[in-house]
């Protein structure tokens, strides 16, 4: 069975549109809310969403996710919790692909195959992981390896600085898509973003592997970052902003007001 994540990006170049790929941390503001918001964004045109397993010390996240991650943790929220609210969501027959984003360690801590079996029953499609440090030891392959048997991706993220020979090891791992991070840092707003280095890194990547898609994620904080941005690749990742959202207003109306806004965007 073809995983929902590629089935998702298939339709999308045949229809040609971009994906819109939205983050969220699950249990912020509790995990009702979050649900609540999955439910709107994917009304609202997101086609992928990303829920980040609130992490102690969430080393490629800015401050906003970091503040919402820590807020998350000290009600209590755990990747069991995530999981019965990802299975409740499936059941409610919303069937665009779900992401966990999330580091290692919280996995390490249970025995991996157990988690990611719980994964692919309770409806999750794939893991990013941005501490794996892919190439660098072992536990890439060993979870790569563990994802594939279950029909799971492993969506590694690559930087614009990142020298030709990595992007080739990284694309012989990575399914799904491929998470290019467009700036020096951590998650969040970016004023400073390299337009013709994004451009020049999609196309070396597309030249290495033209059937992958290619994905921009951090610094996207506004619709106009996604005018400028949206020409150079299959999709978009916002979650910075998201969570301003939901920090200024406590609104799940807002959350979709600004899907549907992206997704205009998107779509012109």
């Amino acid at each position: 069975m073809q995983n929902r994540i590629n089935k998702m990006f298939h339709e999308l170049k045949k229809e040609n549109k971009k994906a819109l790929i939205t983050f969220i941390t699950a249990g912020y503001l509790d995990l009702e809310f979050t649900e609540d918001c999955v439910y709107e964004m994917a009304e609202k045109g997101a086609n992928i969403i990303e829920l980040g397993l609130p992490f102690s010390d969430p080393i490629a996240d800015g401050e906003v996710i970091q503040e919402s991650s820590y807020q998350a943790l000290s009600k209590g929220i755990n990747i069991d919790k995530v999981f019965r609210m990802v299975e409740n969501i499936r059941k409610n027959k919303i069937e665009i692909p779900l992401i966990m984003m999330t580091y290692y360690n919280l996995l390490l801590a249970r025995n991996l195959e157990e988690v990611v079996k719980i994964s692919k029953e309770v409806g999750l499609d794939g893991f990013i992981i941005p501490d794996l440090l892919p190439l660098k030891t072992n536990d890439d392959l060993q979870l790569y390896d563990i994802l594939s048997k279950y029909n799971l991706n492993l969506i590694c993220l690559s930087s614009i600085l990142s020298d030709r020979e990595r992007l080739k090891k990284l694309t012989d791992i990575t399914k799904g898509f491929l998470y290019l991070i467009i700036k020096v840092g951590t998650t969040g707003k970016s004023n400073d973003l390299n337009y013709d280095l994004i451009e020049r890194k999609v196309k070396e990547l597309k030249e290495i592997n033209p059937h992958l898609p290619v994905a921009l994620g951090f610094g996207i904080d506004s619709i106009e970052d996604v005018k400028n941005l949206k020409i150079y690749a299959d999709g978009l990742i916002l979650g910075s902003k998201i969570i301003k959202i939901i920090k200024e207003t406590s609104s799940v109306k807002k959350v979709g007001e600004f899907i549907a806004e992206l997704r205009q965007e998107l779509d012109n």
